[in-house]
Parts: C-alpha cells; structure tokens; sequence
C-alpha cells in the first residue's frame, strides 16, 4: 500500500507562501477527541468531522446575508484546528466548515468565529478528481481512506514538509479549500489545501 505522504506528492502541483490575514473565519463548529487508530472498529469516531457539511447551504445563506463583510477569498473551506488540543485529557479536534471574511464582520446568530491575524500561508494546489464533500456529509470516505482522504491527509504533511525546507513553522492549522463546486457527479477536479505558518 502506498505511502499518504507518497500519494499526495503524486497530486500536489505546487506549493507558494503569501502574507496573509487579517481575517475573520465564520462558520459552524465541531469538536470531538483526535484519532490516531484508522483501523475498522474506530473510523466511525471521525464522521461528526463531515457531518456538518450536510448543513453547509445553511450555513453558506447566512454568510451570503451579509455579503458586504466578504474578503477576497470567495471560497467554500473546511479548517481543521487544536485549539483545544491541550493534554492527555482534552484531545480534541475542531473541524470547522464556514468562508474567511473581513476582520470586523459581525458574527450570526450561532454561528463561530476565529479570528486569522497577519500571519503566512502555505498554499498547495492540487490535482486530480475527488468526491471528498460528498464523501465527508455521508461518511463514506472513511471506506476510501487509500484514494481521497489520501490526497487530504497526505497534502497536509507534504506542505509541512516543504515549509520546514522553506524556513517556515508550522502553527497548528490547516484546510480544505474549495475552489469551484461540484459538477453533476459530485467530482471536483481543481482544490487547494493550505497549511498556517510563520516565518523563523
């Protein structure tokens, strides 16, 4: 079996850091204990990452109410934070489906924010068709782990491999980028994953 690391290499094209921030993320949260087993018996403790893309027009139709706080990042995105992170205790992870918006946009009723300062960005572009939204709202891609969820997890530590080559350090965040919708099948051909970083 191939390598994720290996896989991902394959689907990067490229990666570029750029100055980035402030911002504003809005969007709806989730938080449930880190995985580090993918075998069998656990991959199911991963679907409330996914799940809330089933929510996703929701979500989206109460940031496009307010679409004159919107930056110039027009893009739907799923970020993975450790905030909360902390001890043997307090694992979690938060997965958080939501836009970057301009950084004094007021926050929705019940929606969650986190606030982006000047920071850098690790901007990885990658190839390949992938049904990964679809995969996330129903949990199937946990049944798929050697193909899309692959290119995700793979994508994340091949950037940080860059970064430290690079010069950069890692801060504890990374995300899915979507930039063009599904088609028909629900296949997306060009995305983006980018990783949080700083200069040493």
């Amino acid at each position: 079996m191939e390598s994720k690391e290996n896989y991902a290499s394959k689907s990067l094209e490229k990666v570029e850091f750029v100055k980035f921030g402030p911002y504003r993320f809005i969007g709806k949260s989730v938080y449930a204990r880190a995985m580090w087993d993918w075998s069998e018996p656990y991959q199911y403790t991963s679907k409330p990452f996914g799940s809330i893309w089933s929510h996703r027009d929701a979500i989206f139709k109460m940031l496009e109410d307010i679409n004159e706080y919107a930056s110039d990042i027009p893009h739907n995105i799923g970020l993975h934070t450790w905030d909360k992170f902390e001890n043997e205790k307090n694992q979690l992870q938060g997965y958080t489906v939501g836009r970057f918006m301009k950084a004094d946009t007021p926050v929705p009723q019940y929606l969650d924010y986190i606030d982006f300062p000047e920071m850098y960005m690790a901007k990885g572009t990658l190839k390949g068709e992938i049904e990964l939204i679809k995969e996330w709202e129903t949990g199937a891609w946990v049944e798929n782990m050697d193909a899309e969820w692959a290119k995700c997890v793979g994508a994340e530590r091949g950037i940080r491999g860059i970064m430290e080559e690079q010069g950069y350090d890692y801060n504890a965040l990374y995300m899915e980028v979507y930039t063009e919708s599904p088609n028909e099948n629900g296949k997306i051909y060009n995305w983006e994953f980018w990783v949080g970083c700083n200069s040493k």
